[in-house]
């Protein structure tokens, strides 16, 4: 149990956020009193302005600028998938029973929400298994001719358009969907 310092509310340390440099490893105010602090911050009016005018500074768009062009990293998130890290403890999640779980369920949500992608893909798979198309790691890549590891529907997903499909590494699989998006 530990007392807020804004609401004065004793709450169960699970109702604070983990705070590593504090002695007990918690925040001192609970995470009610943090969201609400957050919300009315940015319906200020004067903190609004302030946030503008510091990302439509001649400072913040040189460094953005400068960033960006030093770094081979666009983005914090692209950033964080590359860290050797994170990518052992997401393989070791993803080997895990919830790991599984949670995909299984996710992949059945997709194919719920995707039928026409998932029915493209299976005409692929089918073509595959049966020999009429040879698997895509025995092509290079169309775009940067590393080997290919998956086919794409560059046509789209109507039944007529299922097999014509361009080999692609992932890579340019995945950047290509970022485009068409």
């Amino acid at each position: 149990m530990k007392t807020c310092i804004k609401c004065g509310e004793t709450k169960c340390t699970s109702e604070f956020y983990p705070k590593k440099s504090s002695k007990d490893g918690f925040r001192t105010e609970c995470k009610d009193c943090i969201k609400l602090y957050q919300k009315l911050r940015y319906k200020n009016p004067a903190t609004k302005i302030l946030i503008k005018k510091y990302q439509e500074g001649e400072k913040y768009q040189s460094y953005r600028k400068q960033y960006t062009a030093t770094n081979e990293y666009k983005s914090r998130q692209e950033f964080l998938r590359q860290d050797p890290r994170r990518k052992a403890k997401a393989k070791e999640y993803r080997l895990s029973e919830r790991g599984k779980e949670v995909h299984l369920k996710s992949h059945a949500k997709y194919c719920l929400n995707n039928p026409e992608k998932r029915k493209a893909k299976d005409a692929i798979h089918a073509e595959v298994r049966y020999g009429r198309l040879a698997k895509a790691s025995t092509f290079p890549c169309v775009k940067c001719g590393k080997k290919a590891s998956e086919y794409h529907h560059c046509f789209g997903y109507e039944p007529k358009d299922w097999l014509k499909v361009i080999p692609l590494c992932r890579q340019c699989h995945v950047d290509s969907h970022k485009l068409s998006a």
